[in-house]
C-alpha cells in the first residue's frame, strides 16, 4: 500500500499539536485541508484513527500508533535520500573528517591541494555512522576500527610538546613529562579533540585557561609568559621567543593517527591514503603552535 507524504505529514503535525488549527499552521494549509487530509489517510488504512465528537477530535490508541509510524516512514525516507545525495557526492569529491584536530590544521596550512578536512571534530562513537551514510569518506581517527565494512590505515602520529618560559628551566633542557609540567599556569585554545582528555588526566594540579578564538590566543601568547601546548601538527609562527618548545616523553603524549574508511572505498581512497603518508610532517624543526 502506498501512502501520500502529505497525508502522513498532516498526521504527525496532528500529533504535535493536537489541533487541527495547529497541524494547519505548522504545515501552512487550511484547517479543511488537515480535515480531509486526516479523513482520507483514515479511509486508506480502514482503520478508525480518532475519536470524534460534536466539537472535539482526538486521536485514540491507533492513531497514536499510526502517528508514531508515520513519523519512522518520513524520517526513514529523509535518511535514504540524504543518503544517497551524500553518497553521490562523495563519488565525486573526497570528503574527510577528524576526531583530533592536528590533521586540519596542517595539511589546510601546508598541504592545501589535499582533499578538505572538516574542522568540526567527531567523536569516535559517531566514525562508523558518518561512513555508513556516506557523509564522508574517511576519518582521520586515534584509535583503529576493523569490522566487516570499515578498516583503517596507520599514518603516522602526533606528539604534544609544551612551550615554557625559558627562565623557568635548565639550558640544556629540551624535553620534560607531565609531573614536572603539574604546577604550571596554560592557556589552552578551545576543541583539543583527544589532547584535552590526556592534558587533565596527567597534569591534573595544572592551572588552565582557555581561549575559543585562535587570534586571541596567539596575542595572549605575544605578551605573557603563559605555557602553551603544541604538536607537530599544529601550525603557526612563535613570535615568543621568550619560551622554550620542550617534547613531552611520556607514552600518552603520542596519539597514532589513522585514515578509516569504508573496505569498499579502498581502491579510490588509496591515493589519497599514499598522499597523506608522503606530506606527513617527519621533521621535528617545524615551528610550531
Amino acid at each position: 500500500m502506498y501512502f501520500d507524504n502529505r497525508l502522513l505529514e498532516t498526521l504527525v503535525a496532528y500529533a504535535d499539536n493536537e489541533t487541527v488549527q495547529g497541524a494547519a499552521d505548522e504545515l501552512m494549509i487550511s484547517q479543511p485541508t488537515v480535515t480531509r487530509n486526516l479523513q482520507k489517510l483514515e479511509d486508506d488504512i480502514g482503520v478508525k484513527l480518532f475519536n470524534r465528537s460534536a466539537n472535539k477530535i482526538e486521536l485514540n490508541t491507533t492513531g497514536r500508533l499510526a502517528a508514531q509510524r508515520a513519523r519512522e516512514l518520513l524520517d526513514a525516507q529523509h535518511q535514504c535520500i540524504q543518503e544517497i545525495q551524500q553518497y553521490n557526492f562523495g563519488q565525486h569529491h573526497i570528503l574527510l573528517a577528524a576526531t583530533a584536530p592536528g590533521p586540519a590544521l596542517f595539511f589546510t596550512a601546508h598541504n592545501p591541494e589535499l582533499p578538505h578536512i572538516d574542522n568540526d571534530l567527531l567523536e569516535h562513537n559517531e566514525v562508523g555512522q558518518a561512513l555508513m551514510t556516506y557523509r564522508y569518506s574517511a576519518v582521520f581517527t586515534t584509535e583503529e576500527i576493523f569490522t566487516d565494512t570499515i578498516e583503517s590505515f596507520y599514518i603516522g602520529e602526533e606528539y604534544l610538546c609544551a612551550h615554557v618560559d625559558a627562565k623557568l628551566l635548565p639550558a640544556d633542557k629540551g624535553t620534560v613529562t607531565f609531573e614536572e609540567l603539574n604546577h604550571l599556569r596554560f592557556l589552552v585554545l578551545t576543541g583539543l579533540g583527544q589532547w584535552q582528555t590526556v592534558i587533565e588526566r596527567n597534569i591534573p594540579h595544572a592551572k588552565f585557561i582557555s581561549q575559543n578564538d585562535r587570534d586571541d590566543f596567539l596575542e595572549i601568547i605575544d605578551n605573557s609568559t603563559l605555557a602553551h601546548f603544541s604538536t607537530n601538527l599544529s601550525t603557526g609562527i612563535v613570535r615568543n621567543t621568550s619560551r622554550r618548545r620542550l617534547r613531552i616523553t611520556d607514552a600518552e603524549a603520542i596519539l597514532p593517527l589513522y585514515l578509516t574508511y569504508l573496505i569498499s572505498e579502498k581502491q579510490r581512497l588509496q591515493p589519497v591514503i599514499d598522499a597523506y603518508i608522503s606530506a606527513w610532517p617527519n621533521d621535528d624543526a617545524l615551528t610550531m603552535h
